[in-house]
């Protein structure tokens, strides 16, 4: 390293604060005569330069007598950087208070902060964990199909009844308010039963063909049409767990297909091999029976004993907790019955007990906002 870098990186790096930035009070000029540079050297000579300043010392403060011009070089008096024991002492003694009270201030300090793009990377990883924890499975091609053609049948369906609505006012102008004779009827959506032929036979060597085949069962008015779509049901999927939705579906298909029909498909259905459409069967039986006001003792417990071999069929069917909440209400919430236990919190979170107002009158608020 050549005494022309070492000057210049040592005047570069002296802060204009520091002393020996410029002259002042406390600075004398080592020397006063101009720099001078050798003509025979195309960069200043090794003696025009002063030497390292650690290396003067008090017995030599011009460092080496090599008898060459200096550049003007301003060093503070009264302070030595290295020669002045006192001087070395007390800077001693400061950085030692420094270092001592930063070591104190050390367990005070927080962590260090993450850097934004590493907190928004795991920030964006701990999202993408949540959505994929909580992502719903991906539609396959026949659902996509069959949530299209329920979204036109909305369609239809809202039309037919804003029409009716419409033709109901008209009747209420003209009848001075009167709507006694007129009824709401069911929406025509057999218009769509070519659209559900299609998907079906696209999707008839899959189970995903039952879905359509109910919906044709549903909305069709051609008697052959229906005929053709229940002996697909039977040849092609009589074996199929898929069956177990279909025969909950049964008796909304009353209307369309006569109760005599929907009472030999759910004969139909009962002869099953397949445990969970026979729970099925059970289950939708005993629910409709009980939705009867007219129903008697004999046919409650009959409907109760359905119900208990439906979940003893298929324990992980979807319609267990339904029929665990029937079976709990029919044991334990009828009239005259000793209300069973609960526990919970009131408005102000204080823990309360059912049993705690026994003997009190208790007002019950059902409510609700649409």
């Amino acid at each position: 390293m050549s005494d022309m870098w070492r000057y210049t990186f040592l005047r570069r790096s002296i802060p204009r604060c520091h002393p020996m930035s410029k002259p002042g009070k406390n600075h004398v000029n080592r020397s006063e005569s101009p720099s001078v540079v050798s003509p025979n050297d195309s960069w200043p000579s090794e003696a025009s330069f002063p030497p390292w300043p650690w290396k003067r010392s008090l017995t030599n403060p011009e460092g080496p007598a090599d008898g060459g011009q200096r550049l003007p070089y301003h060093e503070p008096t009264d302070i030595g950087r290295f020669d002045n024991p006192e001087a070395d002492s007390m800077k001693t003694l400061r950085l030692s208070w420094t270092a001592l009270l930063l070591a104190s201030l050390v367990p005070l300090l927080p962590a260090a902060p993450q850097s934004a793009s590493g907190a928004r990377a795991m920030k964006l990883d701990k999202k993408s964990q949540s959505k994929t924890a909580n992502a719903k499975p991906e539609l396959s091609e026949a659902q996509k199909d069959f949530r299209r053609l329920s979204a036109e049948a909305s369609k239809l369906r809202s039309a037919e009844y804003r029409k009716q609505r419409e033709e109901m006012k008209k009747q209420q102008a003209s009848g001075g308010g009167q709507t006694m004779g007129f009824r709401m009827r069911a929406p025509d959506l057999s218009s769509l039963t070519p659209k559900y032929i299609s998907c079906a036979r696209k999707y008839q060597r899959t189970d995903d063909a039952i879905m359509f085949l109910t919906q044709i069962l549903t909305i069709s008015k051609d008697k052959q049409i229906q005929k053709e779509a229940l002996d697909t049901l039977w040849r092609n999927h009589y074996e199929s767990d898929k069956l177990a939705d279909f025969a909950t579906t049964v008796p909304r298909l009353t209307r369309a297909l006569g109760k005599a029909t929907c009472d030999k498909i759910m004969d139909k259905l009962a002869m099953s091999p397949n445990k969970n459409v026979q729970g099925s069967v059970l289950y939708t039986q005993a629910s409709t029976a009980l939705r009867n006001p007219k129903i008697d003792k004999e046919g409650k417990a009959k409907a109760h004993a359905q119900l208990t071999l439906a979940i003893e069929l298929a324990p992980k069917a979807r319609f267990v907790s339904r029929a665990k909440g029937i079976l709990f209400e029919a044991a334990n919430l009828q009239i005259g019955m000793k209300a069973p236990d609960i526990e919970g919190k009131d408005t102000d979170g204080v823990a309360f007990k059912l049993s705690d107002y026994k003997g009190k009158v208790i007002m019950l608020d059902f409510w609700g906002d649409w």
